[in-house]
């Protein structure tokens, strides 16, 4: 659904919860992108998945390397983000400076 036939917030408290949730969500690219930063063809397919991109054909196709290997950089991913997770459970105010949100 396109972000102008969204709803409304019915109340203030939903409205920041969803603001919460995007500013996590930034976060958690961010500290994604930085722990991949040692893998070009990982930050590539991640760039190309903010993109809209999604299935293996047309990852591959986009960053332009063969299928196989947009499997394999997706398993690398996958260990990544398990990376980038336990970051952001151990020092949670790590990307407070660079406009993270605050975990309470």
């Amino acid at each position: 659904m396109p972000a102008w036939h969204a709803q409304p917030p019915r109340d203030p408290e939903t409205a920041l919860l969803q603001q919460e949730e995007v500013q996590h969500q930034a976060c958690m690219l961010q500290l994604l992108l930085e722990v991949a930063r040692d893998d070009p063809v990982v930050t590539a397919l991640i760039r190309a998945m903010q993109e809209g991109h999604e299935r293996p054909g047309d990852l591959a196709t986009t960053v332009g390397i063969p299928v196989t290997d947009v499997y394999k950089a997706l398993k690398r991913l996958d260990r990544k983000m398990v990376r980038a997770r336990q970051r952001l459970q151990t020092a949670p105010s790590a990307l407070d400076h660079k406009g993270g949100h605050t975990h309470a």
